[in-house]
């Protein structure tokens, strides 16, 4: 197979998942403070418990759909629980537990966003393949990390 094939949807898609993310950070950390830094272990410990209670659950739907439906899912519902986030921080802005909540799943999606695209790229990309390509995606998940970081403080002044 050729390495250009699914490189240029593979480095967008790393681009878009850390730039995604990156964004929501700063939201993340503020909301934390918001709580308070004495709920930082706190927020530490649910969002450890919430990954190993959730782990085997996805990890049954992991096993149990095709593996080129698993992202696509993955990120829709993801989609869906931010757009109601949203919509519950915008009615609720001081509200401590959904803050917190917030943080911990912000948290708890880096683990399953990160470990399920990883897991697709390998699905794509041979081993030989994998080692010529997956330098240039990581690279452009950086520059997306990069463009967040720098577009954020912008967006949030909005």
């Amino acid at each position: 197979r050729s390495d250009v094939g699914g490189l240029p949807w593979s480095t967008a898609a790393a681009f878009s998942l850390l730039a995604a993310y990156f964004l929501l950070v700063p939201l993340s950390d503020t909301l934390a403070l918001q709580a308070g830094l004495e709920l930082t272990p706190a927020i530490t410990a649910v969002t450890l418990c919430i990954i190993a209670a959730v782990t085997p659950m996805y990890s049954a739907f992991v096993a149990a759909s095709p593996v080129q439906s698993v992202l696509p899912r993955f990120y829709i519902l993801v989609a869906a629980l931010l757009l109601l986030f949203g919509a519950l921080l915008s009615l609720y802005p001081r509200n401590t537990v959904l803050g917190f909540s917030f943080v911990v799943f912000v948290q708890t999606c880096s683990l399953f966003l990160t470990t399920t695209f990883w897991a697709r790229m390998a699905t794509l990309h041979s081993k030989p393949q994998s080692v010529r390509v997956f330098g240039l995606i990581a690279a452009a998940a950086s520059l997306g990390q990069l463009g967040s970081s720098l577009a954020a403080p912008a967006l949030y002044a909005l």
